[in-house]
């Protein structure tokens, strides 16, 4: 959370969740609050992405059987409890995506919440059907100027070049009492380092893929 007194919460009319979401019980904290899912959370973000009973493949399936979430699932169930009606969130390198194997949920918190703004230099963002305001840019030069209560990146920071700048304009684009997550991967596995290792032109033809 950004280090300032707090505010009140985000303006803006809020959207109803569609009611698929909203019969599953995926009900938010009341402003931007992380709160780390429950059980009942996983389960039923769980259910919105892998489907009923019948429905389920043999991995998801087995996940189940065992009671485990893979990063995804709680990256997802995090953000199903902490996306509020009327938050203004700004969702770094965001693609084409906001879940990629999760469209009910992307749906769901885009229809949520006051604003969406999806950044990233690549061209699949203007592909994103989620995102409700495109900044074709990176984030080491953004100027959000406080105007977000919700800054996330998902498997990005692991392509960061400048980190320190990063962390810089994710500040600026806070709000005060505005929330940061970052969902990426440990930096010394073998997919990171060869990531790092591949010119950013590169990777950016690969994502075309």
């Amino acid at each position: 959370m950004k280090d300032h007194n707090a505010t009140e919460a985000a303006g803006g009319t809020a959207v109803a969740a569609d009611s698929r979401f909203s019969s599953l019980g995926l009900t938010p904290a009341s402003g931007p609050l992380l709160q780390a899912p429950d059980e009942a959370m996983l389960q039923r973000v769980f259910t919105l992405k892998y489907g009923a009973e019948e429905q389920l493949g043999w991995g998801p399936r087995l996940r189940r059987d065992y009671g485990y979430y893979n990063p995804d699932d709680w990256y997802e169930a995090f953000l199903a409890g902490t996306v509020a009606p009327g938050m203004r969130w700004l969702d770094v390198g965001c693609g084409r995506d906001l879940f990629p194997s999760n469209v009910e949920l992307a749906s769901s918190l885009s229809a949520r919440v006051g604003s969406l703004t999806g950044l990233d230099p690549d061209e699949t963002l203007q592909e994103n059907p989620f995102v409700h305001h495109k900044v074709a840019s990176g984030i080491d030069g953004f100027d959000g100027a406080e105007s977000f209560d919700l800054v996330t990146l998902r498997m990005v920071a692991e392509h960061i070049d400048k980190p320190q700048e990063c962390a810089r304009a994710i500040d600026r684009a806070l709000a005060p009492g505005g929330l940061c997550m970052i969902y990426t991967v440990f930096g010394y596995s073998p997919m990171p380092l060869l990531t790092r290792a591949a010119p950013m032109s590169l990777r950016h033809v690969v994502k075309k893929w």
